[in-house]
């Protein structure tokens, strides 16, 4: 049992994890969510002795989830604490699953703006919702002690592209030069994932025979993998790798050639459309885990156990990392990845594995094209837009073909560089590296803080309601500690279900305390509702929404 005297030192940064970053049960399987889910393990699994991880949630069903995940990964002497309440005044450190910093500007206004740091990630950039999340660092309030975690160098670039781009049109549109007084920080931190390999007691080998006897694969069979979302507009085009490993099968007729794939389809369609161009591939010899429904964790480590090679053709501008390249370094496979996006700093060509080089048309720096009209003005979707582009993204099949076929005919090579593979994982995208780059931003974020000299409240993004709207009403109540009397009205019309979801939000858990109390008094003043537990913050909410209902007679 846990020692709940225990004094815990709280881990640098608050996660905000709400359901939608990292349910994998009941949500579509999207690249972020694996990101979210990885980071919240990864960060528990590494806790120091009597070190508490505060994370926020955005439900009891998620707490429930999160506490069900997490329970068997955190050290024994650390503690996990889930919440469902963010407390801005216990923040160090704020770090959310996406690239929407500014939003949560809002939780330091009134405040002195050094009181925390808020951390943001990226993951898709494609999206014009991700765009406008960056394009607000621009014109939004940031501090010197705030940070959007790049994954890629791609991906960064494509952040400063955004920037750029957003303070170049703010000056044409004011025609003069506009400082660049503050820049967020832009670290590049990978995605890190776990160990695949832990178990020392048998050799690679071994263990892929061992997996291919569960899966019922072949010993002898030369196996390479495919492993992710199986959708041809928003990941990878399958025919390069079905025309790659056809042309592998006839160059190594004596070996039993298999296409792995292991992942989800969107729906039936799109696996009715991928069987068909596989059945119309000569010399394709495809076995499948998953399907409609997504593969199980345990046939995907089965997956990559079984496997000899690991390819990813990536074609597409959503994709900005590639979590499942890492996964199979980590397993010690030697990987074939297309020369695109976040892959290009995973491998050094040749010695931990092979880029294809990729051509595409994308269109031109200085004008849009009729795809970026088109999805500018909501005429186009995001799956539609990247689909398009996907189409002009080629990427060289011969040459994935000849580095198979080489791995094929020299096995000890395969295992030399699926070695180094498995090297170039634990030294940049393990979570031992990876904790320790997170540990070190939180610090130098701190620092950054403290040497700060602010004393000013923090303006928000965005104004206050009050601000806009204060023009709208005749006269605007005034809250005064006097007593107010107490008028005949029925206190439960403020359970009245045509407005009771709002009375709780506006009252909170003292909603029975405060009708009885109108039950039983002729008067009530501000001192009232603190003694009933309403804070101080929403007691001019409560009085003003009496008043509305007529059960005080005047304020």
């Amino acid at each position: 049992m846990e020692d709940f005297q225990k004094n815990y030192k709280n881990y640098a940064a608050t996660l905000l994890l709400p359901e939608d970053s990292f349910d994998l049960t009941s949500k579509q399987l999207l690249g972020r969510r694996v990101a979210g889910l990885n980071v919240v393990k990864g960060i528990t699994g590494n806790l120091k002795e009597n070190e508490q991880l505060n994370i926020f949630t955005d439900s009891d069903l998620a707490k429930k989830k999160l506490e069900k995940l997490l329970c068997d990964i955190k050290p024994k002497e650390s503690k996990i604490n889930i919440i469902t309440t963010l407390s801005r005044n216990d923040l160090q450190t704020l770090f959310i699953q996406d690239p929407n910093i500014i939003k949560y500007n809002a939780l330091r206004s009134g405040m002195k703006s050094n009181i925390f740091s808020i951390v943001g990630m990226i993951h898709t950039l494609s999206s014009t919702s991700a765009i406008q999340c960056i394009q607000n660092t621009v014109t939004g309030i940031i501090e010197d002690w705030d940070a959007l975690i790049c994954t890629s160098t791609s991906g960064k670039k494509v952040v400063e592209r955004i920037r750029n781009y957003h303070h170049e049109s703010l000056e044409e549109k004011f025609d003069m030069i506009l400082p660049k007084k503050k820049s967020i920080k832009l670290p590049i931190i990978p995605l890190a994932v776990k160990d695949f390999i832990t178990d020392n007691s048998t050799t690679r080998q071994e263990k892929r025979i061992k997996a291919r006897n569960t899966l019922k694969l072949p010993k002898d069979s030369y196996i390479i993998l495919y492993l992710g979302r199986l959708c041809a507009h928003a990941k990878a085009h399958p025919l390069s790798i079905y025309q790659a490993v056809s042309k592998t099968a006839m160059s190594c007729q004596d070996k039993n050639v298999i296409l792995l794939e292991c992942g989800v389809f969107n729906n039936k369609y799109s696996e009715e459309a991928y069987n068909d161009l596989a059945i119309n591939t000569k010399n394709l010899n495809l076995k499948r885990l998953g399907g409609v429904k997504n593969a199980t964790e345990e046939e995907k480590e089965l997956a990559l156990m079984a496997a000899d090679v690991f390819v990813s053709p990536s074609d597409n501008i959503q994709e900005t990392y590639g979590i499942t390249v890492v996964e199979a370094m980590s397993a010690e496979l030697p990987v074939i990845i297309s020369d695109w996006n976040g892959y290009k700093d995973f491998v050094l060509d040749g010695e931990n594995g092979y880029l294809i080089p990729t051509t595409y048309y994308l269109g031109t720096d200085n004008s849009l094209d009729f795809i970026d009209i088109q999805y500018q003005l909501g005429l186009l979707n995001h799956d539609y837009m990247i689909g398009l582009r996907s189409m002009t993204t080629c990427l060289d099949y011969n040459l994935m073909a000849e580095r198979l076929i080489f791995l094929a005919k020299n096995p000890q090579k395969r295992i030399e560089i699926g070695v180094n593979a498995k090297t170039n994982w634990r030294l940049r995208f393990s979570w031992d590296i990876v904790q320790k780059q997170l540990r070190d931003l939180w610090e130098e974020l701190y620092i950054e803080r403290t040497k700060a000299i602010s004393t000013k409240p923090h303006r928000a993004s965005m104004p206050s309601i009050k601000y806009l709207f204060k023009d709208y009403g005749t006269n605007e109540i005034k809250i005064k500690n006097s007593k107010v009397k107490v008028s005949s009205v029925n206190p439960n019309l403020i359970r009245h279900r045509l407005h009771h979801s709002l009375s709780r939000i506006i009252i909170g858990t003292s909603i029975d305390n405060l009708i009885e109390y109108l039950y039983q008094n002729q008067f009530l003043d501000t001192k009232d509702l603190s003694k009933i537990g309403i804070s101080i913050e929403k007691q001019p909410l409560v009085m003003s929404m009496l008043k509305k209902f007529g059960m005080i007679e005047q304020i």
